[in-house]
């Protein structure tokens, strides 16, 4: 692959900037989630952001596939790993994922990454079709157990 179809039109000096956006953007979603409560039935913490209710909940009694996952992260952002996976078990990975990224940010702009390079280097669209295809079958999971109680 050549650079230029690696940098995708972007410049490299830019790459600071983006690393510090990704960073700084995981920063926040962790500090909201820390600023939420936890919703005690396991999802709806959403709410508290002024989001509706989740309209697929409404009409079908079932969980949408991100039901839980703001909740998930409201107990992880506070270290209840337990409270956190029976509100939404594959949130926890995704937090996981969150947590990291500033780090990697910051390891980034020392080492001079490139930041479209750098995730190209690492297949991040196999990455995220790998992601939402066990999302897929952790929501599908989810819902056949629900049916067979």
């Amino acid at each position: 692959m050549s650079a230029a179809a690696v940098q995708v039109g972007a410049r490299p000096e830019r790459s600071g900037f983006y690393w510090g956006l990704l960073g700084g953007s995981a920063l926040c979603a962790i500090g909201v989630a820390r600023a939420l409560s936890p919703d005690p039935r396991g999802f709806g913490t959403h709410i508290q952001l002024g989001l509706p209710p989740c309209a697929f909940q409404a009409w079908t009694g079932l969980p949408c596939p991100a039901c839980g996952l703001t909740t998930c992260f409201a107990h992880m952002a506070r270290g209840q790993l337990t409270a956190a996976a029976e509100a939404n078990t594959f949130g926890v990975l995704l937090f996981a994922i969150v947590l990291a990224l500033p780090p990697l940010a910051v390891w980034a702009v020392l080492r001079k990454r490139a930041f479209f390079e750098t995730f190209a280097r690492m297949q991040i669209s196999r990455v995220c079709i790998g992601l939402a295809s066990l999302a897929l079958v952790h929501w599908l999971v989810r819902v056949a157990w629900l049916l067979a109680r």
